[in-house]
């Protein structure tokens, strides 16, 4: 959130590490938690100039 908030304020690119998905099928079990991690996936994937994956499975996810 942090990332995505300097971003909008500054305008400076964003870059992204995803070594995991933030989001999996059961993971968080917290409702809440999980639609926050889903809003902040969101942003990034619409928001950032460059996203790295370092595990397979996270760029197949998002």
């Amino acid at each position: 959130m942090i990332a995505y908030l300097l971003h909008k304020a500054t305008g400076i690119p964003w870059v992204a590490d995803f070594r995991d998905p933030m989001v999996q099928n059961n993971y968080p079990k917290d409702k809440h938690q999980k639609k926050v991690w889903e809003w902040i996936e969101k942003k990034a994937v619409k928001h950032c100039k460059k996203i790295i994956f370092t595990a397979p499975g996270a760029l197949e996810t998002l």
